[in-house]
């Protein structure tokens, strides 16, 4: 009597994770050793079929940067200028896929505000430049802890000097003292009174008479 062989077939099989392979009816979604056992129609025989699946793993890479507000990030060929989490898929050397993560930061400009007043007639020196005017004015350097722009803004005002009238009589001979000076004639005087603590000079106009004395 002639005594039939067991037949064995093994199947290996590679795929990416995410896929799936069905064996026998049933999909198979990790790594697998499997075994069916089938009845041969040219036999009628057992036929031991065997499976080995081997699922490679999805390939990924995680990066981060900053770039300044304004400035433009390229990523795998998109230009990036907000901030996000972007990916984007490539195809490993195993065939599978392989993502790749970018945290990107935009930095905004940092802004510092300046007020300034002076008096009409001085200057204010503002990041090497002289001013007389007022207005606004600004300067933009490089941030040493961000290494992005650093705008510094000055709003600069003019305090107009105070101005006042003085005025006043003498008779005859009779001097008239005002801020350390005489005066004994008719006319008018323009007295410059530099300010004190931060304040404008004051400019006083003394409008002074000098009459003269009536003789019999």
């Amino acid at each position: 009597v002639a005594v039939n062989p067991r037949i064995y077939n093994t199947t290996t099989q590679t795929i990416c994770q995410g896929d799936y392979f069905e064996f026998n009816g049933v999909k198979y979604y990790t790594n697998t050793v499997q075994t069916d056992t089938l009845t041969s129609a040219v036999t009628g025989c057992d036929s031991i079929v065997e499976l080995r699946l081997t699922v490679l793993p999805q390939m990924g890479a995680n990066l981060a940067d900053t770039i300044c507000q304004g400035d433009t990030y390229t990523f795998f060929g998109k230009q990036l200028q907000k901030t996000g989490i972007y990916r984007d898929t490539l195809m490993a050397t195993t065939g599978c896929d392989s993502v790749v993560t970018l945290a990107l930061q935009v930095v905004a400009p940092q802004y510092t505000y300046l007020s300034k007043t002076i008096c009409e007639g001085s200057t204010y020196e503002f990041m090497g430049q002289v001013l007389s005017k007022a207005g606004i004015y600004t300067d933009t350097l490089t941030s040493v802890t961000t290494g992005c722009d650093s705008i510094i803004e000055l709003n600069l005002e003019l305090s107009t000097h105070y101005q006042d009238t003085i005025v006043a009589h003498t008779c005859g001979e009779q001097t008239y003292s005002f801020y350390d000076q005489t005066y004994d004639k008719t006319g008018k005087y323009i007295v410059n009174v530099e300010g004190q603590d931060g304040d404008c000079d004051t400019v006083f106009v003394l409008d002074l008479t000098v009459h003269a004395i009536d003789t019999i």
